[in-house]
């Protein structure tokens, strides 16, 4: 690897352990946003309505879950690239570790892509029901961009797979 490469993947893991300095504010943030603002706005909600603060217990409970599922999946997201990248950045580049870590961040990235919507759903549904909220409307969309990644993930692995097996014939004729 040229020494530019490596000071660029150094560089990397720094920002990825300021990202880590920074996760107690950003989580309290989340926190803070998620109860001071409101939860859903919509037409027929109006929004000191749809505060988690003015929520039911059980409403409250479920946002918290919610939320703790999100922050989970991010987390799990942000543990897996920074391992990549500190793998990168110790020239392990074509191992099969990092054909699992391909794989398990195009997962992930499905995973959010396909659980935001109906959670969501399932949410503000429970949140009417409770009487949280005074309406509700379920939404029908997937995050494309994440399926998009993900895909584009899966296709990645499939050429560093095939990149390891052009490695493993080299080594062999030499």
């Amino acid at each position: 690897m040229k020494h530019e490469e490596t000071l660029v993947l150094q560089r990397l893991e720094r920002y990825f352990w300021g990202l880590w300095a920074l996760a107690p504010f950003l989580l309290s943030l989340a926190i803070y946003y998620t109860w001071s603002y409101p939860y859903v706005v919509g037409k027929d909600i109006a929004p000191q309505k749809a505060l988690v603060s003015s929520f039911s217990f059980g409403g409250q409970l479920l946002v918290g879950m919610e939320m703790l599922i999100h922050i989970g999946l991010y987390v799990a997201l942000v543990v897996l690239m920074h391992s990549l990248v500190r793998r990168f950045t110790r020239g392990q580049t074509l191992i099969s570790a990092t054909l699992r870590t391909i794989k398990n961040i195009a997962w992930l990235f499905l995973a959010n892509a396909f659980i935001g919507m109906p959670l969501y759903n399932l949410n503000m549904y429970l949140l009417f029901r409770w009487g949280d909220l005074p309406a509700w409307e379920p939404i029908y969309f997937i995050d494309a961009m994440s399926v998009a990644l993900a895909l584009t993930l899966l296709a990645l692995r499939i050429l560093i797979r095939h990149a390891m097996r052009l490695q493993e014939d080299v080594d062999l004729t030499v």
